[in-house]
């Protein structure tokens, strides 16, 4: 499985309405990280984000694996549905 980064904000009317997606799937157990680009401009500029809402996943390496490196899988600007979001974390990526 895979973890997600959410980059939103307080002021976004975007964010707003898909939050409540990322409650959703936090809760059922997935690796997400909620990240506000106002409280968080260091990450925000490092991982290059210049619109919210905005994902960014991540390959998510096993402890027991020594030879795994965490790499950006996929990008989405402006929101996906549950599912489509449910499919990214948990798609095998070889």
């Amino acid at each position: 499985m895979h973890k997600l980064k959410y980059f939103s904000a307080p002021w976004c009317g975007p964010c707003k309405f898909f939050r409540p997606i990322i409650n959703e799937l936090k809760e059922d157990g997935y690796d997400i990280e909620i990240i506000n680009i106002d409280e968080d401009q260091e990450k925000t500029l490092a991982y290059g984000v210049q619109s919210v809402p905005h994902l960014v996943f991540e390959s998510k390496c096993s402890e027991k694996s020594s030879d795994c490196k965490e790499e950006i899988l996929y990008r989405v600007s402006g929101g996906a549905s549950k599912s489509d979001i449910e499919k990214i974390l948990t798609t095998k990526i070889k």
